[in-house]
């Protein structure tokens, strides 16, 4: 599943993503809005397991992408549909989330990225027949 935007590539996070997404996970400034930076990569190893599990469970709600720019990891996005396990919502609320690395801030990205979710989510998750 990969979703396609004019410059960039969202697709899913995988456990080959774990050094990468350490990185912008153990930076105090960059998770000060999300979730406590992580202190360790066990931590970050921890994370993309139980996100690679909910791609592939047939009851996912919480859907985890890496945004990449020419290939390159630069952050991730993350919707969930009531997950209650994210830190970010409870059971039964839906919640929206970005992180993306300090060395591709404020170039768009970021609304870029988010506007291709929300199209995801409401022409695919929510008006699904």
């Amino acid at each position: 599943m990969q979703i396609q935007t004019e410059r960039l590539t969202l697709r899913p996070l995988c456990m080959d993503d774990s050094h990468t997404v350490y990185e912008w996970q153990s930076d105090a400034e960059t998770q000060k809005y999300i979730n406590p930076p992580h202190t360790n990569l066990t931590q970050t190893i921890e994370y993309l397991e139980w996100v690679t599990k909910e791609w592939q469970s047939s009851h996912q709600k919480y859907y985890s992408f890496g945004i990449t720019l020419g290939g390159k990891l630069i952050g991730e996005i993350s919707f969930s549909n009531g997950c209650g396990k994210c830190g970010r919502c409870v059971e039964g609320e839906a919640a929206l989330g970005y992180v993306i690395h300090r060395n591709f801030r404020h170039c768009g990205y970021e609304t870029e990225a988010l506007k291709a979710v929300i199209e995801y989510c409401f022409s695919t998750l929510f008006f699904r027949t």
